[in-house]
């Protein structure tokens, strides 16, 4: 469970510590809830990269309720 200051909305730019706390070392499917622009996304994508030192065949699915969201 990720820390209850993880949780607050007022919080600005949580991603580096969202990824920490994931931890993603293995090439397994991750899902972003809520996930916006996929700033979480995007950086578990970097970090199984470059922990590994090459592309990693990870599954990343990134869904939001507002479709101009994912449009990026």
């Amino acid at each position: 469970m990720l820390p209850r200051a993880l949780h607050m909305p007022s919080l600005m730019h949580t991603s580096p510590y969202v990824v920490r706390a994931a931890d993603p070392s293995d090439p397994v499917r991750y899902l972003d809830m809520a996930g916006g622009t996929g700033d979480v996304s995007f950086r578990i994508a970097e970090a199984l990269r470059s922990r590994s030192g090459k592309p990693v065949a990870a599954e990343i699915v990134v869904s939001d309720i507002n479709p101009s969201m994912l449009g990026v």
